[in-house]
């Protein structure tokens, strides 16, 4: 009866170990083969998707955790420098890209506030205007919310906004007051933020 047990014992500890999110951290050994190459995305290894930091910046890719999608369970950031973050998550087992940069004119990023996270596509780096995006996600990958903070200075001379610029939240026209303090009320995430883990 005891070996009975034993035996019974282990078999559940096996099964519990095939299921997601249970037994060892099967999402953070998902992250970390793909990070040390050991696992392929749509058929390219984590050096070969982020050769061109090397290549055109001389420098290597930051890797970090955050919840982004507020399902309890960190993802996976890499941050790319000019496009921004890769952000990957995994689903059933399996590693798949939630979301990305799209270039100078649409750097991911991700912010957090009013009680939310959520990921962010911005141009920042453009003369004549400050685009920000801000699309929170569910555990699934759908998009539930999406935000848009946008200023527009196009005939300052300064390529600064004031009073007089055209400032839009959500398409609405707001007060260069009100852009500002929706502004304010997101904070941006990088490695060093208290939440970020380097480690998962």
């Amino acid at each position: 009866m005891k070996k009975l047990k034993f035996l019974i014992g282990i078999a559940t500890a096996a099964i519990i170990m095939l299921i997601p999110g249970c037994g060892l951290k099967t999402d953070d050994n998902i992250y970390k083969q793909f990070i040390n190459d050991e696992l392929k995305l749509d058929g390219k290894t984590f050096s070969e998707i982020f050769s061109f930091m090397q290549e055109d910046f001389d420098m290597d890719p930051t890797t970090f955790y955050y919840d982004v999608d507020e399902d309890g369970k960190d993802e996976l950031l890499v941050s790319t420098f000019f496009y921004g973050y890769n952000i990957y998550d995994v689903r059933d087992g399996k590693l798949v890209l939630l979301d990305c940069g799209d270039g100078t004119a649409a750097v991911c990023g991700v912010y957090e506030g009013n009680g939310h996270v959520y990921v962010s596509h911005s141009d920042f780096s453009h003369a004549g205007r400050k685009l920000l995006t801000l699309t929170r996600y569910d555990k699934n990958g759908s998009v539930i919310e999406t935000i848009t903070i946008n200023a527009e200075y196009w005939d300052s001379e300064n390529d600064v906004y004031d009073e007089n610029s055209d400032f839009t939240y959500n398409g609405q026209k707001i007060t260069m007051q009100e852009y500002e303090n929706y502004m304010n009320s997101y904070v941006f995430i990088d490695p060093e933020s208290e939440k970020a883990k380097k480690e998962n």
